[in-house]
């Protein structure tokens, strides 16, 4: 994910999409401070039979929480700026199998997984409604303005 953290809004801003890069940061670092936030609040330890030692607390997983904020956002910019909904399915693919990596490793339990997903999830529908109400999509803006036009 740290390379697509990284490469990702390099590529977006140098290709002259600049809102799109910063909503992926937007939504990686959002993402990054919930669960941070929300690990601090449970204080779930990890299962003692890791088959990798991983530091820090268990729930939820960070892996899977980040990974459905990056590639989520990636899906939805492929989707609805982009038009390209091919790539929804394979990001979210790749997404769900770095969540079940971290069962098959032990290194978190199938509950922290989910609640990874469902907080990565609700992350990204509130990065979404944020955007919506302060910052004015391109398209809203064209329309406004071919309407002050006629």
């Amino acid at each position: 994910m740290l390379p697509a953290g990284i490469i990702g809004p390099l590529l977006l801003r140098r290709a002259g999409y600049h809102r799109e890069a910063l909503e992926l940061v937007l939504a990686m670092g959002g993402g990054i401070l919930l669960n941070q936030l929300l690990k601090a609040y449970f204080g779930r330890p990890r299962p003692s039979n890791a088959l990798l030692q991983t530091l820090g607390l268990s729930f939820p997983s960070g892996h899977a929480m980040l990974a459905m904020t990056t590639y989520g956002c990636l899906a939805w910019l492929m989707a609805k700026h982009f038009g390209r909904p091919g790539w929804v399915a394979p990001l979210l693919l790749w997404a769900g199998l770095i969540g079940l990596t971290r069962v098959y490793l032990h290194a978190h339990y199938a509950t922290d997984v989910l609640a990874g997903f469902a907080g990565g999830i609700a992350w990204l529908v509130a990065c979404r409604l944020g955007i919506k109400l302060f910052w004015k999509e391109e398209r809203e803006v064209l329309g406004d303005s071919e309407e002050v036009m006629r």
